[in-house]
């Protein structure tokens, strides 16, 4: 997920003593265990995730997963997402956190001395849509995560860690409105980035929009935006509005994971789609979803075999969310959502 050179040497159990303090022994014979499971491929069927939050709700939304080339403090795979309790007040506690993982079914803090969640937010701020990226360039990792207030224009934050998430940096804003922009509450919804190419959704009336517009802008340094464009995507009697998108290098595509709505329905009730594209700007979407009462999901890795994802389910219940993950092989994937 998001190819990106890891090239930190990162400490894991056996670290010496000048490395981060990591978990006592029966922690690493939990990571161990894991390490062994990862061997194993995933069966063709969901699974269950639990991810324990910060406000003890352990329910989560905007899963953003990454895999690393090389083990990150002896974990192989991240997780960054927000808590979302189904409970009035959930967007006072929906802030960015980070787990990790070797198996991509149990999921931990990097050790036991850092804490989520890793960004806060200024009192009456709301917090969403983060993603997560390993960047050469800084050498450790990056997040984005969209701010507002109600009835504000939005704003995208950027916060960095050249430790591999033991400590973060602080927040600096790096996309906002421009003086002649206008009013605008979900112009930048669900930033997703390759390489310093930033893909977003603009709905300009939000939950209640009947159409929108995938954009995207380039940058040198993950910092600077350019300007912004509008990329080729419609996905017939749907209205996007949520996207996470990676790189194959194997089949040298991009793959989108796109989360989108009927207009009768408003943004509570979408469905969770495949979209492919050779440059990143002209999409190709299919024609049947590849989840049904499906939010924002994640790819977790993929290959030339095929592809783990990991699913943000909707329950029957309001404001109830599952992680669920599995994995496809390509035809398997591909005949899903054509048939």
């Amino acid at each position: 997920m998001k190819h990106l050179l890891f090239v930190l040497a990162l400490a894991a159990c056996a670290a010496a003593p000048t490395a981060p303090a990591h978990r006592a022994c029966d922690s690493c014979l939990v990571q161990d265990r894991l390490a062994a499971d990862a061997s194993l491929a995933l069966p063709d069927s969901l699974t269950t995730v639990v991810v324990k939050t910060y406000d003890g709700a352990n329910q989560v939304v905007h899963p953003d997963a990454i895999a690393f080339p090389v083990p990150l403090h002896g974990w192989r795979y991240g997780l960054l997402a927000m808590p979302y309790p189904p409970r009035e007040g959930r967007d006072q506690v929906e802030r960015p956190s980070l787990w990790v993982s070797n198996n991509r079914r149990y999921w931990t803090t990097v050790t036991d001395s850092t804490k989520n969640p890793i960004a806060a937010a200024v009192r009456g701020h709301i917090l969403s849509d983060n993603s997560i990226l390993y960047d050469t360039a800084l050498g450790g990792l990056r997040i984005y995560y969209r701010e507002n207030v109600p009835n504000t224009p939005d704003h995208v934050l950027t916060k960095t860690s050249p430790d591999g998430g033991l400590t973060w940096s602080a927040a600096r804003e790096v996309l906002a409105p421009g003086p002649n922009d206008g009013f605008h509450e979900f112009a930048y919804l669900s930033p997703t980035e390759v390489y310093h190419r930033m893909w977003y959704v603009s709905a300009q009336d939000g939950c209640y929009s009947t159409a929108s517009l995938l954009h995207e802008r380039s940058s040198v340094d993950g910092e600077h935006w350019g300007a912004e464009t509008t990329d080729s995507l419609v996905q017939p009697g749907y209205v996007p509005w949520h996207i996470n998108i990676v790189y194959d290098a194997a089949s040298r595509q991009y793959l989108g994971l796109l989360a989108a709505f009927h207009p009768a329905d408003g943004c509570a009730a979408t469905d969770l789609f495949l979209i492919t594209s050779v440059d990143g700007t002209h999409w190709m979407t299919y024609p049947q979803p590849l989840m049904r009462a499906a939010y924002e999901s994640t790819f977790v890795d993929h290959d030339a075999q095929g592809a783990t994802i990991l699913f943000s389910r909707i329950g029957p219940a309001n404001g109830v969310f599952t992680l669920a993950i599995q994995h496809y092989a390509w035809a398997d994937l591909y005949q899903r959502v054509t048939q």
